[in-house]
């Protein structure tokens, strides 16, 4: 990019040669080359100039030569790094953040203002404003109700926390080292979660069971350099595990809790309360049996004997059944998740070009599913398979439906596991969605560290919900209605009438 010499107005080819010229040709020292206004941000002001500079001090130097315009300047000095003076805009003092130890910090602000004046764009927030919005983000208070609620008070004249977006939200949140309160320990996400797991080891009951980092090599068990896999059980976690384990057990994967496709898998039992509660839990790369394998295997070294449920409740891919099976054994009762299965039936439904067959075919596998009497449902199953087939337009998702559920129907129908006292739709499910909605506000997080915040404060919200129905005893639907019942009953006035029977000669009341 050309530059011009102001002294002899001679254009030369750039900065360079044109700090070479004013030494050699001028005897002066050199000076920040202009461009036209539209090439850099400084820009100067003053009519008829068309200058532009790269640094600002370059546009110092130009208003005080060419113009005659000197920008005050004024330095202090800070024993401390406590005197945060932050917009250079305000003429304020801002400190560097690194310095010597014991050393003290002295910093430059420029008093005078160009090019603007101190308008509201140019602002921070109030220290008064800035703490408001920190406790409310500190309670919990989601970002969208706090935008709602300044927003619904602008009056006539417009302040500066009018003009509050997320990016200030979230300055703020990083100013009060509100994070920490969401599992963000350090800007790096993997140093972060290290931290957040050595503040678990450090613990009196040591939840962490594995935690192998990428690049990482165990000896104890066969993973790849590149693999990652965390396992976490806490002390109440194990107690509710060993007590409950030998009558339910579900597993089950989820994404959506990071941006590094790490899977959470979740090992869950079945209460005294009929409710599921997370048994452990597992981040990975990983998704075949050897994982899982080794997932198991770490809980029965923990527990210290094999657990061994009467039911095992997992997806339809068969991966959890065999890794469990290879290492606490044969299950009595093996059932698939409902909604695994009705979200499989969805997905290859649209293997049915015709709409409204596919409605159709829907709306009957439904029925079929839900049939509990065992003799009917063959009858139906067989029935299914022949009208799928005799059809060219369903004949495809026929095929796909006889391989996979005919004959291992005892693992999804509902007539062959009526008897188990579970109810295989709900538990799994729930708590992904209370993981996902509750604690991640429905959001799909970029950060492990803070999917792994949200899985730790579940478990430990599950933990405290356990030990209230223990102490109060559980709340229902059913005994409230009971209840309410019972006291109408109590309060009415009934009036009694005798009948006698014409027939007999007995009487009624």
């Amino acid at each position: 990019m050309s530059a011009m010499c102001k002294i002899c107005e001679k254009e030369l080819s750039s900065q360079f040669n044109l700090n070479k010229h004013l030494k050699n040709v001028h005897k002066t020292k050199p000076i920040a080359v202009s461009y036209k206004k539209s090439v850099w941000s400084y820009k100067c002001e003053e009519p008829s100039c068309n200058s532009s500079f790269y640094r600002n001090q370059g546009l110092i130097d130009h208003l005080l030569m060419c113009h005659n315009i000197e920008v005050e300047s004024d330095t202090r000095q800070f024993k401390t790094s406590q005197g945060k003076l932050p917009c250079s805009k305000k003429g304020e003092n801002k400190i560097a953040n690194k310095k010597l130890p014991k050393s003290c910090k002295l910093n430059k602000s420029c008093k005078t203002h160009y090019g603007h004046e101190n308008e509201i764009q140019h602002i921070r927030l109030s220290r008064t404003d800035r703490n408001a919005v920190a406790s409310k983000l500190a309670a919990g208070v989601p970002k969208e109700r706090i935008l709602g609620e300044i927003r619904d008070n602008i009056g006539n004249q417009l302040k500066r926390v009018n003009l509050i977006t997320k990016q200030d939200l979230q300055n703020v949140k990083r100013s009060f080292k509100i994070d920490m309160q969401e599992g963000v320990r350090n800007k790096d996400d993997t140093t972060s979660v290290h931290l957040c797991i050595e503040e678990l080891q450090r613990s009196e009951f040591n939840s962490v069971l594995l935690y192998k980092r990428e690049r990482d090599i165990l000896e104890s068990f066969p993973l790849e350099e590149n693999d990652f896999c965390l396992i976490i059980m806490s002390q109440y976690q194990q107690h509710m595990l060993v007590k409950y384990g030998i009558n339910i057990i579900a597993v089950d994967g989820t994404h959506g809790l990071n941006n590094y496709d790490f899977k959470l898998t979740t090992l869950m039992v079945v209460d005294n309360f009929n409710e599921g509660f997370p048994g452990a839990f597992m981040f990975t790369n990983r998704k075949d049996t050897l994982i899982h394998q080794i997932f198991f295997e770490v809980i029965e070294s923990k527990v210290g004997n094999k657990i061994s449920p009467n039911i095992f409740m997992s997806d339809i891919t068969g991966v959890f059944y065999q890794a469990w099976s290879s290492v606490m054994g044969v299950v009595p009762f093996q059932l698939y998740c409902t909604w695994h299965i009705d979200r499989a039936w969805r997905n290859n439904l649209n293997k049915i070009p015709n709409i409204e067959k596919r409605k159709e075919v829907y709306k009957t596998l439904k029925v079929l599913h839900q049939n509990v009497d065992g003799t009917s449902f063959r009858k139906q199953l067989d029935n299914m398979i022949h009208f799928l087939f005799e059809d060219a337009e369903t004949e495809k998702f026929g095929s796909y439906f006889k391989k996979y559920y005919y004959e291992n129907c005892k693992l999804w129908a509902y007539c062959y596991h009526k008897h188990c006292g579970i109810n295989t739709n709900i538990y799994l499910e729930s708590m992904h969605k209370q993981i996902k909605y509750f604690y991640l506000h429905g959001t799909t997080v970029k950060r492990l560290d803070k999917g792994l915040h949200a899985v730790l404060q579940y478990s430990r919200d599950k933990m405290v919900e356990h030990l209230i129905k223990e102490t109060k005893g559980k709340s229902s639907i059913h005994k409230r209605n009971i209840l309410q019942r019972h006291t109408t009953a109590i309060s009415s006035q009934f009036s009694a009438e005798c009948i006698e029977n014409s027939e007999d000669g007995k009487k009624y009341a």
